[in-house]
């Protein structure tokens, strides 16, 4: 009867092992970012939204003007957000993120963003260079034919190994939503902005 339960365990420990063989591990949102900012802004629907144009330009509509610096504290929050769940987890099919955040490195150079709809807790991560190395990964799994499970689970696979080289965390990572949301508003942020709080926040 031992024999009989050990090569049962012994069996499920290698189902687990096979299950999360080469799976990237929960990443720290670019972990090496030396500075967060986050910015309040008024997202277009209809323009691809997101608080940088080619990680240069901020969109036009971004409050304060320099963004609000974190402090380090508040910085590894952001970082470990998609770490644990609170709040909803299912995402929205909308999306209008009015929170931005930025990250650069030692050098002041833009490494990634985050944009956050609070609204339809939905959000979207990006960085310099990636969209060309993961849109590849689409195109091909496009050209397969007719879709399965276990080509998702493929496709899942091979885009959380390019995400995981940008220090992002896997497409099906938790999200904290309430923490994201209590920082925020810690920031004098609004989770649902209105338009006063754009004119408050664009004075100098």
């Amino acid at each position: 009867m031992r024999l009989s339960v050990s090569i049962m365990l012994i069996a499920m420990l290698a189902a687990a092992a096979d299950a999360w063989a080469g799976a990237p591990p929960p990443a720290e949102l670019f972990a090496k970012a030396a500075t967060v900012r986050v910015y309040l802004y008024d997202a277009d629907p209809t323009k691809n939204p997101g608080i940088m144009r080619d990680f240069h330009t901020l969109d036009a509509t971004a409050v304060p003007g320099r963004g609000i610096t974190l402090d380090a504290k508040q910085a590894e929050r952001v970082k470990h957000a998609f770490t644990v769940a609170t709040g909803e987890q299912a995402l929205g099919a909308c999306f209008v993120p009015r929170h931005g955040f930025v990250f650069e490195d030692a050098k002041g150079e833009v490494i990634g963003t985050l944009d956050v709809c609070f609204e339809c807790t939905n959000y979207s991560i990006d960085a310099p260079g990636y969209k060309a190395r993961v849109q590849p990964v689409y195109d091909r799994f496009a050209k397969l034919g007719q879709w399965t499970e276990k080509l998702q689970r493929k496709q899942t696979h091979e885009v959380d190994a390019v995400r995981a080289t940008f220090d992002m965390p896997p497409t099906d990572a938790p999200v904290d939503w309430k923490g994201l949301e209590a920082l925020v508003i810690e920031l004098g942020l609004p989770p649902k902005p209105k338009p006063a709080d754009y004119e408050r926040l664009r004075k100098p």
